[in-house]
């Protein structure tokens, strides 16, 4: 049913807050999340019996990284721009909707990989 947890999983937003710290705190290496309890656990050792788990490798967490880099950066500018700009040539308007474009998608992005891996 829309709205309650599956048994097996803890919160959604712990999940994916469990991803996204593993994915910014040790970008290098490969982290296991038990989906069950949202705690890493040793990538070497087995998760416990019947708890779902989410790998993350570092090509994933470079990917998030990369995203999440992107899509401050875009928004930072796209702030900054605004407050120097206040009447765009058209050339400084295509700018400022890029970079409205980039943040916009990148938190999309972001979304979409930490609600693919925590699901």
């Amino acid at each position: 049913m829309y709205g309650q947890e599956a048994p097996d999983r803890a919160n959604f937003v712990a999940n994916t807050a469990a991803v996204a710290f593993q994915s910014i705190s040790s970008p290098g290496s490969p982290s296991v999340i038990d989906l069950t309890t949202a705690k890493n656990v040793d990538p070497t050792s087995a998760a416990a019996p019947g708890h779902a788990t989410a790998t993350l490798n570092p090509a994933f967490k470079l990917v998030f990284l990369s995203v999440l880099v992107i899509t401050v950066v875009t928004g930072i500018l796209q702030i900054i721009l605004a407050g120097y700009w206040p009447t765009p040539t058209a050339n400084q308007q295509a700018s400022f909707e890029a970079m409205g474009f980039a943040w916009k998608a990148g938190l999309g992005a972001i979304f979409g990989l930490l609600g693919g891996k925590v699901t």
